[in-house]
């Protein structure tokens, strides 16, 4: 049977709840889950690349659960490349 989505939103907001204090603001529930299982050293690294640019934070997610001993400026270079590649051809 499937979780109530009031059940599912609580556990998010839980979880959300055991990230950094300063980044719990930025991370959307749907991303609670996904950012739940990155380390504090990740946590703070996306934390500096959200406070350095605006950035896609699932992407940068992401590519901090695959590259966990990424700095700032790998993380920014990774979310500037999705962000060039979903842009759509200039006339």
């Amino acid at each position: 049977m499937p979780v109530p989505y009031k059940l599912r939103r609580k556990l998010w907001i839980e979880k959300r709840k055991k990230l950094l204090p300063a980044l719990q603001p930025h991370i959307a529930l749907r991303n609670v889950r996904i950012a739940d299982h990155l380390s504090k050293e990740c946590q703070e690294t996306l934390l500096k690349a959200i406070n350095a640019e605006s950035i896609r934070i699932a992407v940068a997610i992401d590519y901090l659960r695959e590259h966990p001993q990424a700095t700032v400026e790998d993380v920014l270079e990774a979310t500037s490349k999705d962000r060039e590649q979903k842009l759509p051809p200039s006339p």
